[in-house]
């Protein structure tokens, strides 16, 4: 007894059988690339980058497109300014000198002599 093999009807032949998004591989782009995808182009995905990996941002416009609170993220590797808190001066993923800024360092007038 054999088992009969399944159609597919022409118009069912393009279904997705699942609900999940299809996936994609890394994205790789230079900085003045991935400046394109700061959300000025509607044709464009928004995207930002945080420690030289690169997140599509594009389900948030309203939060990272222009004029949203995180705008300032978008288009660009911001790695810096998201550990430090400081988004004027540090959008850059430069993270040089910024384990300095968290390393407690000892005041040599506090240090008490235990001798």
């Amino acid at each position: 007894m054999s088992i009969p093999t399944p159609t597919v009807s022409s118009n069912l032949a393009n279904l997705k059988l699942t609900d999940e998004p299809e996936q994609r591989g890394p994205i790789t782009l230079t900085p003045s690339q991935l400046s394109l995808y700061n959300g000025t182009i509607p044709t464009l995905p928004i995207y930002l980058a945080l420690n030289n990996s690169i997140y599509d941002v594009s389900a948030s416009p309203h939060l990272y497109g222009p004029g949203g609170p995180y705008a300032f993220f978008s288009g660009r590797d911001a790695t810096r300014a998201f550990i430090t808190g400081c988004f004027d001066t540090d959008l850059t993923g430069d993270l040089r000198g910024v384990e300095e800024m968290f390393i407690p360092v000892d005041d040599p007038e506090e240090v008490v002599s235990t001798k």
